[in-house]
């Protein structure tokens, strides 16, 4: 009898942890635990400021966080500007200087993801 009920006790303590991380996955997103991922604004977004522009497909985001991951990476090059595009996966690149696509693909396989050039 006190093993069945310590056994009750166990599956319904995980099924409601299970829950829970199904609740803020849905909410939060795949990625980013129980925080939002914030964006960062780089200073300089003329875009008459930025002559070079390249375009890559980013394979593996699931959801907002990771969308804003990969442009929170390619924002972090110097002279880069950024626009990821969950829906699409394509990240819209402008550059002050050429920057060469592998360095920009590296970047995002760093974070997790794999990138090639757009077509």
């Amino acid at each position: 009898m006190m093993a069945n009920l310590f056994l009750g006790i166990l599956l319904l303590s995980l099924l409601m942890a299970s829950v829970f991380q199904i609740r803020s996955s849905l909410i939060h997103g795949c990625c980013g635990g129980s925080e939002r991922t914030k964006r960062v604004l780089i200073d300089d977004r003329d875009l008459s400021h930025y002559p070079y522009k390249a375009d890559l497909m980013i394979a593996g985001m699931h959801c907002r966080n990771c969308a804003i991951k990969a442009e929170n990476t390619l924002n972090s090059i110097p002279g880069v500007y950024a626009k990821v595009n969950l829906e699409t996966g394509m990240a819209e690149i402008h550059m002050k200087t050429i920057q060469s696509t592998e360095l920009l693909c590296d970047a995002i396989s760093r974070i997790g993801y794999s990138a090639h050039p757009a077509d």
